[in-house]
């Protein structure tokens, strides 16, 4: 499985996730996560998605350089939330980053080396619907 970061400056976003990845797919189930700040999406047969709430934890921004640590200090002076979303599917975090970027404002980091805001992140798909960013090495 594979996951992708969202950084965002709420801590109250799941319900806004959930609310959106049901518009995706709207014969999905979604379950939380018994102790845990999540829930799982089952979209099809083996195809799930895992949104975690990982609060501001600087143990997650291990792997980021200095100039994403500036890119999230000026997007989020106030401080910032982070949420994981471990998925097997491209195509389907895509649909899902459609409609969970449209209507926050956040950062993206696909774990591939992309690190952009959500805006410009669904540009590059809109842009070339087939991009398959784990052999892409774009950065900030």
């Amino acid at each position: 499985m594979e996951s992708i970061l969202l950084i965002a400056e709420k801590a109250t976003l799941l319900p806004a996730f959930k609310e959106s990845i049901q518009k995706a797919f709207p014969c999905s189930v979604i379950n939380d996560q018994p102790g845990l700040t999540g829930f799982v999406v089952q979209v099809k047969k083996s195809n799930r998605l895992y949104v975690d709430y990982y609060g501001s934890s600087l143990s997650a921004i291990l792997g980021w350089t200095e100039t994403e640590l500036a890119l999230i200090d000026h997007h989020f002076p106030a401080g910032f939330h982070l949420y994981n979303i471990h998925y097997r599917s491209i195509e389907t975090i895509k649909k899902v980053i459609m409609e969970v970027a449209a209507s926050q404002k956040m950062l993206i980091d696909n774990d591939f080396g992309t690190f952009l805001t959500a805006d410009s992140f669904v540009s590059k798909i809109m842009q070339n619907p087939y991009w398959d960013w784990r052999n892409d090495n774009s950065r900030v």
